[in-house]
């Protein structure tokens, strides 16, 4: 006779769904001229993501060479908590430039965002700019213990991994201890919503917060994804777009075997309805672009590799994936209480639930104490998780 198993359909809740908040703060500040020394200066102001233009001098573009001392200089500026850097000889764009490109690939840099603003003055042929990055609001001092505490906790969390880890081994040892150890702050999502944050950086979006205070919103988890990612030797950026349902967003690239994968650790921290957090999902771990674009779109003008290799996609590398459903080979197999496994389409996963939960062909699966089940499905309609209790 067989037993009979309590059903119940979660709705699985993403974080991001909310409308999930990034760090990219942008000073506000209107334009001015005056008179120095009796010589008449042309001043301008750029903010970031404003429509103000520079009216600067025209100035040679940096060599390839001159670009690389203004990036080594930046991220020096940068370390040595500088509020501000005064550079002669350079286009405020190029100065720009360089510093988005320190900010994407240093997230261990937590004090600073990518929001800044420059004045330039040009006296004869010499324009002098000085760039002002947003930065927290800790002092020096304070900000230097922060560094100290973010160093100890990721020397601590990169000595429980091998040091021959494979790529595939790195990166999903990094995805899972950030689902384990970071919560999603709603709270402070709100608030960055709201402008409280104006002009400033909370712990919140930088990989501090995430890794130190075991709280962050998506930039958060992203950089810390990065920063833990760049110290096992691995290629990752940060990739920004929109989520599901409107909201802006950040999640990660990472390249695996010599090919490029998308991750996003702050979808796969979900809040389960009725599911248990010992869950623990990869829905969005080593996935293509293709299936990103199911439910993110991310935005132009960023140099993101187009990701098509499938060989380091979780559920395919585990074989927990199938393009086609067959009950057998299912209960053949070992999913133990707790479980997700992947189809190659939403309509194929629509098959499955409607046989095993529908049709109760769950009982094949079920263990033998089992008593109730509860499943889900993924937001891109493609992963199923299936619990017993």
């Amino acid at each position: 006779m067989r037993r009979a198993l309590a059903l119940a359909a979660a709705a699985l809740l993403i974080l991001s769904l909310s409308g999930c908040v990034l760090a990219d703060i942008a000073a506000e500040v209107s334009g001015i001229s005056y008179q120095e020394e009796e010589q008449e200066a042309d001043v301008s102001f750029f903010v970031r993501n404003s429509a103000s233009t520079a009216t600067a001098a025209s100035t040679p573009t940096p060599a390839p060479a001159q670009e690389e001392t203004l990036y080594d200089r930046i991220l020096s500026s940068l370390e040595n908590y500088e509020t501000e850097l005064v550079l002669t000889g350079y286009d405020p764009e190029d100065i720009a430039a360089a510093y988005d490109r320190v900010i994407a690939e240093h997230p261990e840099i937590f004090w600073a965002t990518s929001g800044y603003k420059w004045s330039s003055v040009t006296s004869g042929s010499t324009v002098t700019v000085t760039f002002t990055p947003t930065l927290s609001r800790d002092t020096a001092e304070q900000t230097a213990a922060k560094k100290a505490q973010l160093d100890s906790v990721v020397s601590q969390v990169l000595a429980r991994i091998s040091q021959t880890a494979s790529d595939y081994e790195k990166a999903l040892y990094i995805h899972d201890y950030l689902v384990s150890a970071v919560d999603y702050d709603q709270q402070e999502a709100a608030l960055i919503s709201s402008g409280y944050y104006q002009n400033a950086v909370p712990d919140c979006v930088t990989a501090y917060g995430a890794l130190v205070n075991g709280s962050a919103v998506c930039s958060g988890y992203a950089k810390a994804f990065q920063l833990l990612a760049k110290e096992l030797g691995l290629e990752c950026i940060r990739v920004s777009g929109v989520g599901l349902g409107g909201g802006a967003h950040e999640w990660n690239a990472v390249a695996l075997g010599g090919d490029w994968y998308h991750v996003d650790v702050t979808w796969d921290d979900p809040i389960y309805a009725g599911l248990s957090t010992s869950v623990l999902s990869h829905e969005f771990f080593g996935i293509t672009t293709a299936e990103l674009l199911l439910t993110h779109t991310i935005d132009d003008g960023q140099d993101i590799p187009d990701c098509t290799a499938v060989t380091y996609d979780y559920f395919r590398y585990n074989g927990l994936y199938f393009e086609t459903y067959d009950r057998s080979a299912l209960a053949s197999m070992d999913l133990g209480t707790a479980f997700q496994i992947k189809f190659a389409s939403a309509s194929l996963l629509e098959q499955a639930a409607q046989d095993l939960f529908s049709g109760q062909g769950v009982f094949d699966l079920a263990p033998s104490w089992a008593g109730s089940v509860q499943y889900s499905q993924g937001t891109a309609g493609l992963v199923l998780t299936v619990e017993f209790s």
